[in-house]
């Protein structure tokens, strides 16, 4: 087939991609869009940037090498629209330190930003400072947060996280302890 029809096909396919949907739930679409990529390498290069709408940050390198990338490739961040901060294992709670090196590496880099999950954390009471908060005001097009499965330092530095996102109409919080 051409290339052109290709690509049609796998926008076709990432058109029904929901980026709110769970990874583990087994979205159709998704596992569709990685069966596309590994056809050859013209289907990969199509797939890549519907796959990269969200990103899972587990740890300081994943967020260096999405930095690196972004560097790399600028038209990536205006792909970007989800980004997923936990720990290393899913389901338990490790530390976020990389929490702090998400906002100040990334900040003004991800324009169209909707969405922010922070899920199976452990955020000691150094791992955000003030300024971390600052840096998250960039993020001006941030609708939703979701904070699930974490254990905060305090009440008021949760209230941080979330007030400093301007744009935020939807919060989302499940099994929070400060």
């Amino acid at each position: 087939l051409p290339t052109e029809i290709c690509g049609r096909i796998i926008d076709h396919v990432a058109a029904g991609l929901d980026i709110a949907y769970r990874l583990d739930s087994g979205n159709p679409h998704l596992l569709a869009l990685r069966s596309c990529a590994l056809v050859c390498r013209d289907w990969y290069y199509h797939t890549w940037y519907h796959l990269r709408q969200r990103v899972h940050l587990r740890d300081r390198d994943d967020v260096r090498t999405l930095f690196r990338t972004l560097r790399d490739r600028p038209r990536l961040r205006s792909v970007v629209q989800q980004v997923v901060i936990s720990g290393h294992a899913s389901g338990q709670r490790s530390m976020v330190q990389h929490l702090q090196s998400f906002t100040a590496m990334l900040a003004g880099k991800l324009p169209a930003l909707q969405r922010i999950v922070i899920k199976d954390a452990q955020w000691t009471v150094g791992s955000m400072w003030m300024e971390g908060f600052g840096y998250l005001a960039t993020f001006n097009l941030v609708r939703h947060l979701e904070i699930t499965n974490i254990v905060a330092p305090s009440i008021a530095q949760l209230a941080h996280l979330i007030s400093a996102l301007p744009g935020l109409t939807h919060l989302w919080l499940s099994g929070v302890a400060c």
